[in-house]
């Protein structure tokens, strides 16, 4: 039988949309995160992602400080 091939990438890539951000957390806190986006039904990225920016408005809007 014949191998499959891979698809062939191309070599230049378009530019990303989005940017990666890590964050480091105490265990605990990251078990709270955990327990709150499963009760939410969402990934704990998505859940981060939600407060980060529900607190970028708000500052926003608060006028930066």
């Amino acid at each position: 039988m014949a191998r499959k091939r891979a698809p062939e990438v191309p070599a230049s890539q378009e530019e990303k949309a989005q940017m990666a951000v890590r964050l480091e957390l105490p265990i605990a806190d990251n078990r709270r995160l955990e327990r709150q986006a499963r009760t939410l039904g969402l990934t704990k990225a998505s859940k981060v992602r939600m407060a980060v920016m529900k607190t970028s408005s708000a500052d926003e809007e608060e006028g930066g400080k």
